[in-house]
């Protein structure tokens, strides 16, 4: 760990101190993953260690390195970019185990933060996942996928996974239909579509049902 963070440091007192753009500079909740990934691959190839410092975000490139405040003690830490998340709604990123030590939030599990980009990665932004299907006009109907992870007759074991996945930074809701509760993840954008159901199967539900819906 302490490797990791004393070469990141290096890299980061060798950069030019040129001044943030508001594009480059970020507010939000932020989550941390680990136990249960380490070892697993990111969404860029690598394989994820918790030991290391480094960050799950929606679009920035990977490869990108941000220095991460924690607005509620101050603490600060320098991060690089190596995966899509969180999947939950509300937050902007998720942090290695790592980086919630250096961050003081391994306790509290989600902090304020604010993220500076200091070195942008090569990857474009927002650049769309293997398979989805781009909007250039920016005008067509909105898609999102929809993911069911589970179904049960047992309302309890259903809200058990729900906890579970939320624990694990997701956002998943209840729909009741006759004698089953199901277990869902909507909203979701189909750039992160794979990187979720790979996710889901790393914490045991392989079978999820996938659906793309579009709203007009």
């Amino acid at each position: 760990m302490y490797r990791n963070t004393a070469a990141l440091l290096i890299l980061v007192l060798c950069l030019p101190a040129a001044p943030l753009s508001a594009a480059e500079a970020e507010t939000g909740e932020a989550s941390w993953y680990g136990p249960g990934f380490h070892g697993r691959r990111t969404a860029n190839g690598e394989v994820f260690d918790k030991e290391a410092m480094t960050a799950a975000h929606r679009t920035l490139p990977f490869g990108t390195l941000v220095r991460v405040r924690n607005l509620d003690n101050g603490r600060e830490a320098v991060l690089r970019i190596n995966d899509r998340g969180p999947f939950a709604r509300g937050r902007i990123l998720d942090v290695s185990e790592a980086g919630a030590r250096a961050l003081g939030m391994v306790e509290s599990g989600t902090a304020r933060v604010l993220i500076e980009v200091l070195r942008s990665g090569t990857a474009a932004p927002g650049a769309p996942a293997a398979g989805a299907a781009p909007d250039p006009a920016g005008s067509g109907p909105a898609v999102t996928v929809r993911i069911q992870v589970a179904s049960y007759r047992d309302a309890a074991n259903a809200g058990r996974t729900a906890e579970r996945l939320r624990l694990s930074g997701m956002n998943p809701s209840l729909e009741t239909e006759g004698a089953y509760t199901r277990v869902v993840l909507t909203g979701i954008s189909p750039s992160e579509r794979d990187a979720l159901v790979r996710r889901l199967a790393d914490l045991g539900y392989p079978g999820v049902l996938v659906r793309t819906e579009t709203r007009f």
